[in-house]
C-alpha cells in the first residue's frame, strides 16, 4: 500500500493505515477531557494550585510606653516608662507570618490604678484584644500580667519591625 499515512501491520496479519483526521480528533478529546478532569479536582479541593509562600514579619524589639501617674516617692504606679524589650529577653526576635496575630505580654508593678487601653503606635499594627479586657483595675496586686493580642501587617516582602505599644494608665480624657 502507498500513500501519505504512515502504515503497521495488525493482529491479523492485514497492513492498515494510520487515519491522522482521526488520531488529531481523539487526542484533542482526551486532552480536554483531561483539563476538565483536573478542574473538576482543584474545584472539589482535590488538587491545590501552588500560592505564593506567605511573607514574614520579623519583630526585633518591644517597647513599652505607660501613661501613667507617680507615687509621692515619684515612681510610676507601674513602674519605669519606658521599658524596652532587646534580644534575648521574651525570646526576641520573633518572626511570623505576614498578617498574623502575636501575643506580647508585660509583667507591671501592682498598684490601686485603672489600666484604660492598650495600643500599637507602630503602623499596620493593631490590638485585636487584651488579658484582662479593657479598663482594667490592679488592685493593689504586687504583679499585675497584661498581654495584647496583636494582628501584624499585612506585607508584600520580608521585613523587620521595632513594636511600640502604649498602655494608658491617665484615663479617657489622659487625666490620672
Amino acid at each position: 500500500m502507498s500513500g501519505s499515512y504512515p502504515t503497521f501491520r495488525a493482529a491479523s496479519g492485514r497492513v492498515r493505515r494510520f487515519d491522522r483526521p482521526l488520531l488529531l480528533r481523539v487526542a484533542v478529546v482526551a486532552v480536554a477531557g483531561l483539563v476538565v478532569v483536573l478542574l473538576v479536582m482543584i474545584g472539589l479541593g482535590y488538587l491545590i494550585l501552588p500560592a505564593n509562600p506567605p511573607t514574614t514579619v520579623t519583630i526585633s524589639e518591644v517597647r513599652w510606653t505607660i501613661l501613667q501617674g507617680t507615687n509621692p516617692n515619684g515612681r510610676g504606679w507601674f513602674g519605669n516608662s519606658p521599658i524596652n524589650e532587646t534580644p534575648p529577653a521574651e525570646s526576641l526576635p520573633w518572626t511570623t507570618d505576614s498578617g498574623s496575630l502575636v501575643k506580647v505580654a508585660i509583667l507591671l508593678l501592682g498598684g490601686n490604678h485603672t489600666i484604660y487601653n492598650v495600643t500599637s503606635l507602630t503602623s499596620g499594627f493593631t490590638v485585636v484584644s487584651t488579658t484582662p479586657a479593657m479598663p482594667c483595675a490592679a488592685n493593689g496586686v504586687d504583679d499585675f500580667a497584661l498581654a495584647a493580642l496583636v494582628r501584624v501587617p499585612s506585607v508584600s516582602s520580608d521585613v523587620s519591625y521595632v513594636l511600640e505599644m502604649e498602655i494608658n494608665a491617665e484615663g479617657p480624657s489622659g487625666a490620672p
